[in-house]
């Protein structure tokens, strides 16, 4: 199972192939420049996971959150990919919360723990109540208009020095 929130940017993909085309170093540029924008987004969200944000008692797993960001693709993400989620199975629960507790083998209300091991249950994009989760989800909405600024001067920069080589 994977969880990532991936952007999908329309035509960065035929915007970094122009971009190669006057200078191999621009679209490098820009691939770091946006691998450099989810990367500071990571880091924060890292950050809240390492406070175990909505409570409980998981084990804190800031290194399974991990970013990517891709001009050839056209998407930058920032997420748990399926290898994160695998070695560390309890982030989704840290991320969403849980409704249930599982003492001994039988289900319990989570509200009915004094320390309950997730936080309540905030649901994801198909839940009822609708959520963005605790960790990522809350992270992204917090610095989604940040990201979004530096994604667009990254573009915008690159193609600024593009005219200018190209005497444009």
């Amino acid at each position: 199972m994977t969880f990532t929130v991936r952007e999908s940017v329309g035509d960065l993909a035929a915007a970094a192939k122009a971009l190669r085309k006057v200078d191999k170093d621009l679209a490098k540029e820009l691939g770091q420049n946006l691998r450099a924008a989810t990367d500071r987004v990571k880091k924060v969200a890292q950050g809240r996971a390492g406070g175990r944000p909505g409570g409980g008692t998981y084990k804190r797993s800031p290194g399974a959150i991990r970013s990517g960001a891709s001009p050839t693709k056209a998407s930058a993400w920032i997420g748990y990919p399926g290898s994160s989620v695998a070695r560390y199975p309890w982030v989704l629960g840290g991320e969403y919360g849980s409704y249930t507790a599982w003492v001994f083998g039988r289900a319990m209300s989570a509200a009915r723990l004094s320390r309950p091991q997730f936080p309540p249950w905030v649901g994801n994009q198909f839940s009822v109540k609708g959520g963005s989760g605790w960790i990522v989800g809350a992270t992204l909405e917090q610095e989604f208009p940040r990201l979004e600024r530096e994604l667009l001067d990254a573009i915008s920069d690159a193609f600024a020095k593009a005219l200018a080589r190209t005497g444009g």
